[in-house]
């Protein structure tokens, strides 16, 4: 999923109760990918870059639902 996406998502999961800015996402989506949580690739759709972010096996054992 791209930014966007990822706050959409977060919202739908919380019914609404989290709301994350779109500028407030990017920073903790750098600092998961800089430990290894997720990965990242650049695609362009419709013209435009968007990164594209993937949960990695190490990012789902750490926040895996208990």
């Amino acid at each position: 999923m791209h930014g966007y996406e990822i706050t959409r998502a977060v919202e739908r999961t919380t019914n609404g109760c989290c709301s994350p800015a779109e500028g407030t996402i990017y920073p903790v989506l750098r600092e998961f990918e800089q430990g290894g949580y997720v990965t990242a690739h650049t695609e362009v759709v419709h013209g435009r870059q968007r990164k594209i972010y993937a949960m990695t096996d190490r990012g789902r054992a750490a926040f895996k639902w208990r």
